[in-house]
């Protein structure tokens, strides 16, 4: 004979929720942490969005922005610029050195090649100091330059040319009256003249 049981769902609801707690806990654990301590900097990359889709050819402005978290005191460290394809082939590479004791903000200009396939391309900023390397990489897009200015010169050239043809032909009557009134004045004067 089976003996009669109560299934309570409050207290088998308490301890789904225990053991997902515990399961979410356990996880958490096994997975690996990466601590602070492990990078010197924090950076961060900052493209304007004027700069999210370049023009092969023109200047990019960046701004790459550093949290030493290490909270030392100032210090000197390489900053390094790269823009990368895809492969982490380096197209344009810019370095100097600068001083950094909390956080540090810099612009750096990189000047895209003129002959750049189009396509995905990245940032890539490497802080190096006496506590590590710091890495921190954000992607832009290249674009062809526009083969449409020609277009739009000869569009231009055309309506300039329409635009003067329409003022001749609406000025043409006011002209032959100028015309008119010259002759009149010139037989007057000769008339008087005489």
């Amino acid at each position: 004979m089976i003996p009669d049981t109560k299934f309570d769902t409050k207290s088998t609801f308490r301890y789904l929720i225990v053991c997902s707690i515990f399961m979410v806990l356990l996880a958490m654990m096994m997975t690996p942490m990466v601590y602070a301590e492990s990078q010197a900097f924090n950076v961060e990359i900052d493209i304007p969005p004027s700069y999210q889709k370049v023009v092969e050819g023109t200047d990019m402005w960046v701004t790459i922005k550093m949290l030493n978290l290490a909270n030392s005191e100032r210090m000197d460290v390489s900053l390094k610029s790269d823009i990368v394809d895809k492969n982490d082939n380096v197209i344009v590479t810019k370095s100097k050195t600068v001083a950094v004791e909390t956080t540090a903000s810099f612009v750096v200009d990189l000047k895209l090649p003129e002959q750049l396939d189009p396509g995905d391309y990245y940032v890539v900023a490497t802080v190096n100091s006496t506590l590590g390397q710091s890495v921190s990489r954000t992607p832009f897009t290249v674009i062809k330059k526009s083969s449409n200015i020609l277009i739009y010169y000869i569009i231009g050239s055309i309506l300039l040319v329409m635009i003067m043809l329409f003022v001749l032909i609406k000025s043409k009557p006011a002209i032959k009256d100028m015309q008119m009134r010259l002759k009149i004045k010139n037989l007057v004067r000769q008339k008087l003249k005489k």
